[in-house]
C-alpha cells in the first residue's frame, strides 16, 4: 500500500493549459483520516520538513494483517479557497491511482516501489503485517509541471486536499483498509513573465494579499 503515490501525480493532476501562473505546492499536512480505527493499514501524523523547492516527509506505518496483491487506491481531491478552513473546499475530481497493487504494470508499480525504498524495514510485495518507518521521503514542488488558472488561485491560502482510500479485493468485493489525507497549499513564484499571458481574469483580492514563493536564486 502506498501512502503517497498520489503525490507523484499531483503536478499532472493540476495541469491546466491556459491562464497559467507558475507556482509551488507546499505540503502542510499528511496524516490519517478521522475514524481509521478499523483499518488494517494505519498511518501516523507525518512530520513535514519544508525546503526551498520541496518537502521531506517522515512518519510511521502499521499493517496489522497481511494484504494480498491486487489492492487499490482511490484519490478524492478538493480545491479550497482557504486551505486552513476545509469548509471552503469544493469537490475537484476523484479517480483510482492504483488499480492492481503489487501486480501492476511498470508505470503503476513505479509509484509505490519508489515509496517503498524510503521505508525501514523496506516494504516489499506482497505486503506483510508489521510496523514500518518512512524516513525523509522527498516531494519536489518546483513549478516545471504545475500550473493553474490565475483567476482561480487569487486568495492567499488557496490549496488542495487529497484523500486516499485504500481497498483490498476479495471475491471481487472491495474492503476498505486504509485512509490518509494530504493538504497542499499553493504558493506563487514571483519570477515569471506576465507579459506573455493575455487571458487572465481579474482576481477578487488585491495583488499585495497573495502569498508568493520567492525564488532567491534569481
Amino acid at each position: 500500500m502506498c501512502l503517497l503515490s498520489i503525490i507523484f501525480l499531483i503536478p499532472y493532476i493540476l495541469m491546466i493549459k491556459s491562464g497559467q501562473a507558475p507556482m509551488h505546492l507546499l505540503v502542510t499536512r499528511v496524516g490519517p483520516c478521522h475514524n481509521q480505527e478499523k483499518n488494517i493499514f494505519k498511518v501516523s501524523e507525518f512530520s513535514v520538513t519544508t525546503q526551498k523547492y520541496g518537502s521531506k516527509l517522515s512518519g510511521m506505518l502499521h499493517i496489522s494483517e497481511n494484504i494480498g496483491n491486487g489492492w487499490k487506491i482511490k484519490a478524492t481531491m478538493n480545491k479550497c479557497a482557504d486551505i486552513r478552513n476545509t469548509d471552503s473546499c469544493d469537490f475537484f475530481k476523484s479517480f483510482f491511482v492504483i488499480n492492481n497493487g503489487c501486480s501492476s504494470t511498470d508505470n503503476e508499480s513505479d509509484l509505490y516501489s519508489t515509496f517503498f525504498n524510503y521505508t525501514m524495514p523496506k516494504i516489499k510485495c506482497p505486503l506483510r503485517a508489521g510496523t514500518y518507518k518512512l524516513l525523509n521521503y522527498p516531494f519536489h514542488s518546483d513549478d516545471n509541471y504545475v500550473t493553474a488558472f490565475e483567476s482561480k488561485t487569487t486568495t492567499s491560502e488557496f490549496g488542495y486536499t487529497c484523500r486516499l482510500d485504500g481497498f483490498s479485493v476479495y471475491k471481487k468485493k472491495l474492503k476498505k483498509i486504509f485512509c490518509a489525507e494530504t493538504y497542499l497549499e499553493v504558493l506563487y513564484r514571483r519570477h515569471h513573465d506576465w507579459s506573455k499571458i493575455t487571458n487572465i481574469q481579474p482576481g477578487t483580492d488585491q495583488p499585495d494579499n497573495s502569498r508568493e514563493f520567492v525564488d532567491e536564486s534569481k
